[in-house]
C-alpha cells in the first residue's frame, strides 16, 4: 500500500474535532458565575494591531489591573496565525479564550453585568472540522484542518484507489470529521467519492472538488475555503428554516417577548438570534436561567432579596439557553418577514439531536 506517515491505527495524530459543545460547557461554568464580566475582542494579526489592542486594554478603566495584565498577556502570546484573541471574564478570574483566524477592524474592551456572548459564538460557528484529500499519481496527502489548533499533513505513497478511499474514510470516522473534501484527477475522483462516501458516517458530508485540469495549490486552496464557507452557511439556512417550519406548526415562538417567555418557561429547545452591536436595548436577569423579563413591570413580582440586573437583550437570552443547555445559533441579519424581530425559539419538541453542538 506505500509508506504511512503517522497513520496507522495505533498512532492517534490525527487531530480529533472538538465538539462545539466543549466550548458550550465552558460557558455555562462562566456564565453560571456573579458578574461583573470583561468582555475582550482583540485584533492581534500585526505588530501594529496588537499595540490598538494593548492601547484599548489599558484605556479599560473599569478593568481590574491583574485581568488587564492577563489581556497583554492573551495578546501578545498569540500565534502568528491568529487574527483576533477572544476572551470572556468574571471578575473572579473565570475566563473563556479563544483565537480565531478572522478578527474584528477595531478592538473591544468592555465590563458589564454580562459579557458579550454572540461575536464568541459566530466566529466558532464559522470554524469547521475537515479534511482535505489529495490523490494523484504520488499517492495520498491528507491535510486534516481542526477548528483550534495546527493543520496535520500525512502522505501516504502510491496504492490502489480501493484502499486510498478505505484510508480516507477511516481517518475521517477516527477524527469524527464532518467534512471531507476530495481532490484528484477526474478518472478517479468518482470512484473515490463513491468508496469514501461507503464508509464513513451518515452525518459526515464528502464532497469532491469541481476544479478545472491543471489547477494549482492556490486555485485548490480557495475551492477548499469555498466548500467550507458553503457549509457553513448551509448550517444557518437549515436552523432558519427550522425555525420557520416549527413556527408554521404553532411551534416556535418569534420577537423578544415571545422568546423571553419561552427561555422563562423552559420551553425552549432551540435559539435564533442576530446580534447587532449597534442594538442597546436592554434586559432583566436573575441568578436562576429562566428568571429574565423585558422590564421591571414584566418581572414583578420581584422576592425579597431578589437581585435583577439589566444587560443587552441578546446577551440576557443567549445567556439563559446556554444555561438551559438549549443550542443557540447566531444568524445573520435577515428579513422581518423571515425572522420577525432577529430573534426566535423553537418550542416543541425536543431538538437536541436535530441541530446538534457537535458539527
Amino acid at each position: 500500500m506505500g509508506t504511512v506517515c503517522g497513520m496507522s491505527s495505533e498512532t492517534p495524530d490525527l487531530p480529533v474535532r472538538q465538539p462545539r459543545r466543549v466550548l458550550f460547557d465552558e460557558l455555562r461554568s462562566l456564565l453560571g458565575r456573579k458578574g461583573p464580566f470583561v468582555t475582550a475582542y482583540l485584533p492581534s494579526a500585526t505588530a501594529e494591531e496588537r499595540r490598538t489592542s494593548r492601547d484599548a486594554i489599558e484605556a479599560a478603566a473599569e478593568v481590574p489591573d491583574d485581568l488587564r495584565a492577563g489581556l497583554v498577556d492573551l495578546v501578545e502570546g498569540s500565534d502568528d496565525e491568529a487574527a483576533m484573541v477572544a476572551a470572556l471574564i468574571s471578575f473572579d478570574g473565570e475566563s473563556v479564550t479563544r483565537t480565531f483566524p478572522e478578527g474584528p477592524r477595531a478592538p473591544l474592551v468592555e465590563v458589564g453585568h454580562l459579557p458579550r456572548i454572540a461575536p464568541l459564538l459566530e466566529a466558532e460557528q464559522r470554524l469547521l472540522h475537515h479534511m482535505l484529500a489529495i490523490v494523484d499519481s504520488q499517492g495520498l496527502e491528507l491535510l486534516t484542518v481542526p477548528r483550534h489548533g495546527d493543520p496535520t499533513i500525512h502522505r501516504v505513497g502510491p496504492a490502489p484507489i480501493s484502499q486510498i478511499g478505505r484510508l480516507i474514510a477511516d481517518a475521517a470516522k477516527t477524527t469524527g470529521t464532518p467534512l471531507v473534501i476530495l481532490s484528484g484527477p477526474d478518472d478517479t475522483i468518482d470512484e473515490l467519492h463513491r468508496i469514501v462516501i461507503s464508509d464513513v458516517p451518515i452525518e459526515t458530508e464528502v464532497r469532491p472538488l469541481d476544479e478545472s485540469e491543471g489547477a494549482g495549490v492556490d486555485e485548490v486552496a480557495e475551492l477548499v475555503v469555498h466548500e467550507v464557507a458553503d457549509k457553513r452557511a448551509k448550517s444557518t439556512v437549515d436552523a432558519v428554516r427550522l425555525w420557520r417550519f416549527e413556527q408554521a406548526h404553532g411551534l416556535a415562538e418569534a420577537d423578544a417577548a415571545a422568546t423571553i417567555g419561552a427561555l422563562a418557561d423552559g420551553s425552549a429547545r432551540l435559539l435564533l438570534v442576530h446580534d447587532d452591536p449597534d442594538d442597546e436595548r436592554q434586559a432583566w436577569f436573575g441568578d436562576d436561567a429562566r428568571r429574565l423579563a423585558v422590564d421591571l413591570e414584566h418581572a414583578r413580582p420581584i422576592r425579597d432579596g431578589e437581585e435583577l440586573l439589566p444587560a443587552r437583550i441578546s446577551d440576557v437570552l443567549i445567556r439563559s439557553a446556554i444555561l438551559q443547555r438549549c443550542p443557540v445559533h447566531v444568524v445573520p441579519k435577515v428579513p422581518e418577514s423571515t425572522l420577525p424581530g432577529q430573534m426566535g425559539a423553537v418550542i416543541e419538541p425536543d431538538l437536541s439531536e436535530a441541530m446538534p453542538l457537535d458539527s
